[in-house]
C-alpha cells in the first residue's frame, strides 16, 4: 500500500505505475530543483519553507522602517533600522523645535527660513535617503530569503547580519 505524492490518495495495488485517480507516475519521476531533504520529504502538502512576500516586506518598511527586515527573519537588521529610524526621528524632532522657537507662524518669511535652514535640509534628506534604502533593502532581503529557502540554505540565510 502506497500514497500518491501528487492526489495523496491510497494505493492498494504496489505494482500500479500510474496512480489511478489522477494519473501521476510512480515510475518516472522528475528531477528536483535541490537536493532532498536529509530528514526525508516534508508531509503531503508542506513547502520545506514558507515563501516571502517581497509585497508585504516593502508595505511593512513604508509604513515603519525595520519591520520588512524583521518579516523576512532578519531580527538584528530589523532592530538596527527601527533604533536608527528613531533617533533621526528624534534628532529630526529636535532640530526642527530648536529651529522653530522663536518663529512667527503668520509670516511667511520665517516659514521659508525654517524650511530653507541648512540643518533642516540635511537632516530631512539623510532621513529620507535612510527610509527608501530600507524600503529597497526589505524587497531585496525578500528576494534573498525565497533563493536560499529554494536552496534548502535558510539557516545561513538567518546568521548573515
Amino acid at each position: 500500500m502506497m500514497v500518491c505524492p501528487n492526489c495523496g490518495k491510497t494505493v492498494t495495488d504496489d505494482t500500479m505505475q500510474f496512480c489511478p485517480t489522477c494519473g501521476f507516475s510512480f515510475t518516472q519521476q522528475p528531477n528536483r530543483p535541490y537536493p532532498p531533504n536529509q530528514y526525508g520529504p516534508p508531509p503531503y502538502g508542506y513547502r520545506p519553507y514558507p515563501r516571502k512576500s517581497a509585497g508585504i516586506a516593502v508595505l511593512l518598511s513604508f509604513f515603519f522602517a525595520g519591520l520588512g527586515q524583521l518579516y523576512v527573519g532578519k531580527i538584528k537588521r530589523g532592530i538596527a533600522y527601527i533604533v536608527t529610524f528613531i533617533v533621526l526621528s528624534v534628532i529630526s524632532t529636535v532640530i526642527t523645535t530648536v529651529l522653530a522657537k522663536t518663529m512667527d507662524y503668520s509670516d511667511v518669511a520665517s516659514v521659508n527660513a525654517l524650511i530653507g535652514n541648512p540643518a533642516f535640509i540635511i537632516i530631512s534628506l539623510v532621513s529620507l535617503g535612510f527610509w527608501l534604502y530600507n524600503i529597497y533593502d526589505a524587497y531585496r532581503m525578500a528576494v534573498k530569503c525565497n533563493e536560499a529557502s529554494m536552496r534548502n540554505d535558510l539557516a545561513r540565510f538567518q546568521k548573515e547580519f
